[in-house]
């Protein structure tokens, strides 16, 4: 897995993607909202075809170009982390400065444990990164 706290151009482009649908009236709509599953949803537009969650032994697995790999206990813990980390970077493309100063706000919430939980427990019941055995053979 990435161990890079610096976005890679990849997550750059997610970063500008996201930063535009702020501005794009998806908030004001209601569309899209300073959350911890707003967080769930771009950590996987980012993560989403790197890691998946094995119901049955109850633990994440992330790809290494070869094969799927069981986590350690902590490194989906380590990659939320980062995630948020990185999306201050995401601030910089935020040009409407009302949403600037809200989004500010809701990056330095994110930082509590307990944040950082709410988006592994939306990561375990989200389907598209669900598996079991028969998928991984």
């Amino acid at each position: 897995m990435d161990k890079s706290n610096r976005p890679t151009a990849r997550e750059k482009e997610i970063f500008k993607k996201f930063a535009k649908d702020l501005e794009s009236e998806k908030l004001v709509k209601g569309e899209l909202q300073f959350t911890d599953l707003t967080n769930c949803i771009y950590f996987l537009k980012m993560y989403g075809d790197e890691i998946r969650y094995h119901v049955a032994i109850d633990r994440f697995l992330h790809w290494d170009g070869n094969y799927w790999k069981t986590c350690q206990k902590r490194d989906i813990e380590y990659l939320c982390m980062r995630f948020i980390h990185k999306l201050y970077y995401m601030h910089r493309y935020i040009e409407d400065q009302a949403i600037q100063e809200k989004f500010e706000k809701h990056l330095k919430n994110c930082e509590s444990f307990r944040r950082f939980q709410a988006i592994i427990g939306y990561l375990k019941n989200t389907q598209p990164i669900i598996v079991d055995d028969e998928d991984l053979n």
